[in-house]
């Protein structure tokens, strides 16, 4: 018997069957269950019934001539090979079916066509229930030596039975049995890694891919941003297969580390974490405090902020001359000269956009209540 132990490769199969359960029913367990491309699987056959004639293995689900794989008949100890006999297919005495350096093309439904000396009441379709598979290999189901394959013989003429002796026993009819599975390949999976057309992007402008690779075969892919799900957005598109995760004019709730994850039932992989930095602003500036009216003599402060990625740079004017190329605008003690219109200018050189604020300040003097005797003739005034 061949060796059935699983070395890593590139591909493998997962073979799921279909079984009505019922006592005694005759059944297909694929040994391993799952099975790397290039090595071997065991379609090994179970509760064959005692009076067994033939049994024909097929690709497909009806078992049709083109699709025969291989056939043997019990009395006549007669094996022939078909169309799809690959030369990697071996047969043992008991019905089960080796596949041997299994590779992609094989995936499909494979029929176990079964054949009895007596008549059964019905024939039997096993289609409905998957069935869990052992992964252990029963040693003693096979034989030690596979089916020969023979020239099929010429049958001799019949002749009439002589009187009083026994003829041929007659068989009224033969019964079919079908046995149906599917071979499902998927890939070998090893750490996926991310690529994608920039690792910076513009807000509102750059369209940004990233790529999970290499694309598996029958295999999950998620993404993950921030250490968690991506979060809704009408610009987010997935490729079929989720290979591919295209940003549409990104914004910047969408730069951070993003992490993409392969899954298949071979095993769980997640990739080194990829990081996109999204460039956006400055957005309308503000200036601080609020207030309108300063009082003379005392100190001016002003400061500038907006939003914005890298920082933004400023600049200031008073009364449309510039004043400073700083975030903050200090006058010390100010007069009835620094009234006027304050214009705030923000930029982002890596954006390429910019924005401003005008503010209207106002300088006011200090009321000053003198107070004296009634005929002194000193009375209130405004300073």
């Amino acid at each position: 018997l061949p060796s059935l132990s699983l070395p890593p490769e590139r591909y493998s199969s997962v073979l799921t069957i279909w079984n009505i359960p019922s006592a005694a029913a005759p059944a297909i367990e694929a040994v391993p269950p799952t099975v790397l491309e290039g090595k071997n699987v065991l379609l090994l056959a179970h509760n064959l019934p005692d009076n067994l004639s033939a049994y024909h293995w097929f690709k497909g689900k009806e078992p049709l001539d083109k699709d025969l794989i291989i056939m043997h008949e019990i009395k006549s100890q007669e094996t022939k090979q078909g169309k799809l006999h690959s030369g990697r297919e071996t047969l043992y005495p008991n019905g089960s079916l080796m596949l041997q350096n299994v590779t992609l093309k094989q995936s499909g439904i494979y029929n176990l066509n079964i054949r009895s000396e007596t008549p059964s009441p019905a024939s039997t379709l096993w289609r409905a229930q998957t069935l869990q598979l052992s992964s252990q290999v029963r040693k003693s189901v096979l034989p030690p030596h596979p089916v020969q394959v023979t020239p099929r013989a010429q049958s001799p003429e019949p002749q009439a039975p002589v009187c009083g002796e026994k003829g041929p026993p007659l068989y009224v009819s033969s019964t079919t049995q079908i046995i149906l599975f599917s071979v499902v390949y998927t890939a070998q999976l090893s750490k996926p890694s991310i690529r994608s057309n920039g690792t910076t992007a513009v807000e509102g402008q750059d369209t940004v891919e990233i790529t999970c690779d290499p694309p598996f075969l029958k295999t999950t892919y998620t993404w993950r941003l921030n250490g968690k799900e991506l979060p809704g957005d009408t610009n987010v598109s997935l490729s079929q297969g989720n290979t591919t995760l295209t940003l549409l004019k990104v914004s910047r709730h969408l730069k951070g580390r993003y992490e993409c994850k392969v899954q298949n039932p071979l095993g769980v992989f997640r990739s080194n974490p990829f990081t996109l930095d999204v460039f956006y602003g400055p957005d309308n500036p503000q200036i601080f405090p609020p207030d309108k009216y300063f009082e003379e003599g005392k100190n001016l402060w002003l400061s500038c902020q907006a939003t914005s990625h890298p920082k933004a740079q400023y600049s200031w004017n008073v009364n449309g001359e510039h004043w400073s190329s700083r975030q903050d605008i200090f006058i010390h003690k100010v007069n009835m000269s620094n009234s006027g219109l304050y214009t705030c200018h923000v930029n982002n050189p890596t954006t390429g956009r910019n924005d401003f604020k005008v503010k209207e300040i106002t300088i006011v003097g200090k009321w000053l209540l003198v107070t004296s005797e009634p005929d002194s003739g000193v009375q209130s005034n405004f300073l």
